[in-house]
């Protein structure tokens, strides 16, 4: 099978990430995967062993790069698949398509968010053969806007075991947090960014307003990791939590600071399927998080859902978590249990059928003389 994908991202964000596992476990497997990226993308050097190709820096020259490579493909009769991830590519997959419709190769679109596309034109395109999502919760967004069922497949994300290895042990990190000074507490960490989607504020928040139940006071410490610490550090104060609150910047190590982690919170107002959440899970953290988006497909026995934006219901479900020992050892274990579903082997075999049935029956369609509508 030969796979070409393209991303309009130069980040090496979450969704990105995802991108960059299949693009591997693909490869992995024995089939050609060529990666298209805007110049000076930051994914290229995450792996560079992978057959990378810079999109030239005018948009208008992209459709010929990749249809370059493409058409070494069907002009040797070999059907291929075309995988399009984030908005700008997936316009550009959904135009390029319909023109395609009479040569062997699949063209999927990506979708890893849960609000609504504000130009739905590239979802209704037949240019596109079907749409990869990454939760149940994306799906439905999907056919709000008038994609059938028919054209969308789920497949959650995928942790990397690399992902869940420290590289430094838990006595240093502690260390550093200022954990060692004394004993030993529940400590509530979450892996979040300074946007107000994430909701760092509502969970700071939360945990002062837990703060005053005195024995909940006296066993928790809150760890914000990915945040500007600078940003955070007069809210803090003004909540008078400053000596039961660490901030963290942006790491690419999280599996640093999970290590240490009892409980993983969370309190997004809008996920799909976050990354954060599996990589807790594949480390046995039991879970608290804000019931939002694909948020519920991963949280089911092992922790708590609240609703999404209410720091009173947090607060609630945070004592809960500390102060029940015996309960969040129980979360834990459901938490490995459940993480066998998001691990990227998962993923790969899941992605490697859906574009297997797509190739067969392309093949099919074309043997038939008629186009794949």
């Amino acid at each position: 099978m030969n796979v070409v994908m393209m991303t309009s991202s130069s980040s090496k964000s979450g969704g990105s990430r995802q991108a960059l596992y299949l693009a591997q476990g693909l490869r992995d497997k024995g089939h050609g995967v060529t990666f298209f990226t805007p110049q000076g993308a930051e994914l290229p050097g995450l792996d560079p062993g992978l057959d990378w190709r810079a999109l030239p820096e005018s948009r208008g020259q992209w459709k010929q790069a990749v249809e370059k490579v493409l058409a070494a493909h069907w002009d040797a009769g070999t059907p291929c698949l075309l995988q399009a991830f984030h908005n700008k590519a997936v316009k550009k997959a959904a135009l390029w398509g319909l023109g395609w419709r009479k040569k062997p190769v699949v063209v999927a679109g990506y979708r890893g968010v849960v609000y609504s596309p504000h130009n739905p034109l590239p979802y209704w395109s037949w240019g596109i053969d079907f749409f990869l999502v990454n939760s149940r919760a994306c799906a439905r967004v999907l056919k709000r806007v008038g994609v059938t069922d028919k054209r969308i497949r789920v497949v959650y994300n995928g942790v990397p075991q690399e992902r869940l290895l420290p590289e430094r042990s838990s006595e240093e990190v502690r260390r550093e947090l200022g954990l060692d000074m004394g004993g030993k507490p529940v400590v509530i960490g979450s892996l979040t960014d300074n946007k107000p989607n994430k909701g760092a504020d509502r969970l700071l928040a939360a945990f002062s307003e837990a703060c005053r139940e005195e024995r909940f006071q006296s066993s928790a410490h809150m760890v914000l990791v990915g945040v500007k610490p600078e940003r955070w550090q007069q809210r803090v104060q003004e909540l008078g939590i400053s000596n039961r609150v660490s901030l963290v910047k942006k790491v690419e190590n999280v599996a640093e600071y999970l290590q240490v982690f009892d409980v993983l919170a969370a309190s997004s107002r809008a996920e799909s399927m976050p990354n954060a959440l599996l990589e807790g899970m594949g480390l046995g953290l039991p879970i608290v998080a804000a019931s939002a988006g694909g948020v519920a497909e991963i949280v089911s026995g092992n922790g708590l859902l609240v609703r999404p934006g209410d720091t009173e219901d947090m607060a609630k479900a945070l004592e809960q978590a500390v102060l029940d020992h015996e309960q969040r050892r129980a979360w834990a274990g459901e938490s490995r249990k459940r993480f066998e579903e998001f691990t990227v082997k998962r993923k790969i075999e899941r992605t490697e059928t859906v574009y297997l049935e797509a190739l067969a029956n392309k093949e099919l369609a074309m043997g038939r003389g008629g186009d794949s509508a």
